[in-house]
């Protein structure tokens, strides 16, 4: 087990609080970039956000676990952002019904808390709700690694929750 220097807890620390700030609104890495001082490499930098954070069509969100959501709800975060990366939207009522066909999750999964969760995370787009962010796929061209290890985050949150996804897919 590797030891962590306390700077690097600090500065994952500091990375932390900014982003549960925002309470989970997505955020560039050129905008967080300008919060630290030039004297914080981009790597430490890096390291100390996917501590917290996972990559999402090229931005950063905060990871559900560590908002305070109860676990069906971090669940359903998870989900939309699974969505928003598969197809770059998500539909308001195709998801309701989803999660009105997902067993005991209906009962805690209400439209409400769909509707809050979308409302931190997306705006209204043409054939959905779409990150409130612009796409921003310059990170993922410059750090590539760091790109793809958020990517197996994301292969492995499928894993887990492929059962939402697919219940949205079939409406």
């Amino acid at each position: 087990n590797a030891v962590i220097p306390d700077w690097m807890k600090d500065l994952s620390s500091k990375v932390a609080t900014l982003l549960q700030g925002r309470q989970g609104v997505p955020i560039s890495y050129p905008v967080l970039r300008s919060r630290f001082h030039s004297s914080i490499s981009d790597y430490a930098l890096i390291q100390a956000l996917s501590a917290s954070a996972v990559l999402v069509r090229g931005n950063f969100v905060l990871k559900s676990h560590l908002m305070a959501l109860s676990a069906p709800v971090a669940n359903t975060r998870d989900v939309i952002l699974l969505l928003m990366i598969k197809y770059g939207f998500v539909q308001r009522e195709v998801l309701i019904k989803a999660y009105e066909n997902a067993g005991p999750d209906a009962v805690v999964i209400t439209v409400s808390v769909i509707n809050s969760l979308l409302d931190l995370l997306a705006r209204k787009a043409l054939n959905g709700m779409e990150m409130k962010l612009d796409d921003d796929m310059t990170f993922e061209s410059e750090f590539t690694e760091i790109a793809q290890l958020h990517q197996l985050y994301w292969e492995k949150k499928e894993q887990e929750l492929g059962e939402y996804v697919k219940l949205y897919e079939a409406q």
